[in-house]
């Protein structure tokens, strides 16, 4: 066996060298994609998600799970609009947006070098991170509506109620 030589050593670290001006540093940790958990309160809820453009991208049940791209195209984030609905409880909507990813920021002077910062990251998208990292929304309790009828027997919630009687909180005993 061999013994390594000066020769040999000065070549391997001139082919890592090289190599590390070729590559992107947050391409390699985070990759193009990022999962995003979803979950509601109840679960079961319907999940739409829509892109930049407004088309809908994802349709799916509480829990699941988005994989999103971080990036549109060169130095371009994504944005995503999220919909959070369940048929009898409140809806929610929220935005999934990019910032700079640390790993693009700080990677890149490290390993990554110029290349990692001006062409492999940002053509790859990794340079973005979506946040937030997980979605978990509480839709709350039951929607009921006031009805105002003579001949029936209408259901109320206390929150709702107190929007149409002052004071129907106290005196009920609800704090």
């Amino acid at each position: 066996m061999k013994s390594l030589t000066k020769k040999h050593i000065i070549s391997t670290f001139l082919v890592f060298s090289i190599t590390a001006c070729f590559i992107g540093c947050a391409s390699i940790i985070q990759g193009n994609m990022q999962v995003i958990p979803i979950e509601s309160n109840p679960s079961g809820a319907s999940v739409k998600i829509y892109d930049n453009k407004g088309e809908l991208i994802m349709n799916s049940n509480t829990p699941c799970q988005a994989n999103l791209k971080r990036g549109l195209a060169m130095f371009r984030p994504c944005k995503y609009k999220v919909v959070i609905e369940k048929e009898g409880v409140n809806s929610k909507e929220l935005v999934i947006s990019a910032r700079l990813s640390g790993w693009y920021l700080g990677g890149n002077l490290i390993f990554g070098g110029l290349i990692g910062y001006i062409i492999v990251d940002p053509l790859t998208g990794a340079m973005w991170t979506l946040t937030p990292k997980e979605v978990k929304e509480n839709l709350g309790n039951s929607i009921s509506n006031l009805e105002y009828s003579n001949d029936g027997l209408s259901i109320l919630l206390v929150e709702d109620a107190s929007k149409f009687i002052p004071n129907t909180k106290k005196s009920i005993g609800v704090n």
